[in-house]
């Protein structure tokens, strides 16, 4: 890994997860009952922890992430840390700028 490619092929993978299970759950289909925003959630969710568990099985399958009882040692992860700082900070300043936008949303007349 250690790209820009992998994380991003496989967030789009996620967010197309994300879309195709949004509809089905929230407004239900055939036999899957409606679920409303908590079908969202769990679109959500599901999508997300499938981002996580399938980037985790490619870092793992090329030697970058040892799974198992071992944790990793902090030189191993160095450089994961180092390649995604700035996704991090981004992340942080969207989920301020959300929280903020909601917070605001809420205190309107």
């Amino acid at each position: 890994l250690l790209n820009t490619r992998t994380p991003f092929a496989v967030a789009l993978g996620c967010n197309v997860v994300n879309l195709l299970l949004d509809p089905l759950l929230i407004y239900g289909l055939g036999p899957v009952p409606s679920f409303g925003a908590g079908g969202a959630a769990a679109a959500t969710a599901v999508a997300e922890w499938g981002a996580a568990l399938t980037l985790t099985w490619m870092l793992s399958q090329r030697g970058l992430v040892a799974l198992g009882p071992k944790l990793p040692e902090l030189e191993e992860v160095t450089p994961l840390i180092q390649s995604s700082s700035a996704i991090l900070v981004r992340t942080l300043a969207l989920q301020s700028v959300l929280l903020l936008g909601t917070s605001t949303a809420l205190k309107a007349p």
